[in-house]
């Protein structure tokens, strides 16, 4: 029996493989490419091999399996206590993954279905466009204030047109910024145009079309919570998907002492971001009676808005996760 141990990077990626006597076999740095990996593995089949969470992990997985070997991902925070050495190298980072492997010491983290991981990534490109749209306003109006010129009630899809009309007496300035309008204008189609599609995709998406009906949840933060949650089986009870957003308070706890900090912030930061706008519409905008809605509004007393939104965002998460397992729609109980 082999173990593997891969150390990924994006140009290349350091492999390092064991026997069942802890033996180094084989190791080297290759390309971070199929064909490399294949002729370095291929004399090891059915290892097991080891590899950290990363962008490309997922990617990596399925090259190895496609091969004929197993390959697992592990959480980065499981496995940096075990990289802690005064050398550091890549190899050297490899061969503990393979001796991690051999021990059994690590615990799987869940690789997303194809359909998943391209949903997310989609919805990641869309952030970007989002991104970029709000950095040319901010360039424009900086450009402007830079000569003076203080820009108000150019918000939404008239930012363009509200620039050029405070601009129509004075050609100079409207020439200076005239580039940045126009690319925002082709940035704000193509994101009206994704927008339309990811709608249509929620609708023919039966979990997605659920996941709606709860308060402050539109179509992107139930396509980002499908995305990113993948299989709701996954999880035994709603804290543990609380926990996985990132949304739960950290934890210090030693003898006698045990306190709660700020939330953990791991996990995927577009759904909490979603989440957190879902509980803010909730707070502000949701209009029927709700027991929900009326714990958040005594915390924000007690505690502040910001408080208020999150522990509601991690509630919100919980609920998502029960509609979907259930595949039910939201009717809410009498406040």
């Amino acid at each position: 029996m082999f173990y593997c141990g891969i150390d990924l990077a994006s140009r290349t990626t350091a492999l390092s493989v064991v026997d069942e006597n802890d033996r180094v076999v084989s190791e080297a740095t290759v390309a971070t490419e199929a064909e490399a990996f294949e002729r370095r593995l291929k004399g090891f089949p059915g290892a097991l091999c080891l590899v950290e969470a990363s962008p490309l992990a997922e990617w990596c997985k399925r090259t190895v399996e496609g091969m004929g070997l197993r390959c697992e991902i592990i959480d980065t925070r499981q496995a940096k206590g075990f990289f802690e050495a005064r050398k550091k190298t890549d190899l050297r980072d490899a061969r503990t993954l393979a001796r991690m492997a051999r021990a059994r010491w690590f615990n799987a983290v869940h690789a997303k279905s194809e359909e998943s991981r391209l949903l997310r990534s989609r919805l990641t490109a869309r952030q970007g466009l989002v991104s970029i749209r709000v950095g040319l306003q901010n360039q424009v109006l900086g450009l402007l204030r830079a000569q003076g010129v203080r820009v108000t009630g150019a918000k939404g899809g008239r930012f363009a047109a509200a620039i050029r009309e405070r601009l129509a007496e004075q050609p100079p300035l409207l020439a200076l910024v005239a580039p940045l309008l126009t690319v925002w204008e082709t940035v704000s189609e193509q994101l009206r145009l994704e927008d339309k599609a990811l709608h249509r995709l929620a609708q023919a998406r039966p979990e997605a079309k659920r996941l709606c009906t709860a308060p402050g949840v539109g179509k992107l933060t139930a396509l980002a919570f499908v995305a990113t949650v993948d299989d709701p089986r996954r999880f035994t009870n709603q804290s543990q998907v609380g926990d996985y957003v990132g949304l739960a308070p950290g934890v210090y706890q030693s003898g006698d002492t045990q306190r709660l900090g700020q939330i953990t912030r791991q996990g995927d930061g577009l759904l909490r971001s979603l989440l957190v706008e879902a509980a803010n519409s909730v707070l502000y905008h949701y209009r029927k009676p709700w027991a929900w809605k009326q714990w958040a509004e005594g915390l924000k007393v007690r505690k502040g808005a910001g408080k208020a939104r999150v522990a509601l965002a991690r509630r919100l998460a919980g609920l998502l996760w029960r509609l979907w397992k259930d595949e039910a729609v939201f009717a809410p109980p009498a406040a």
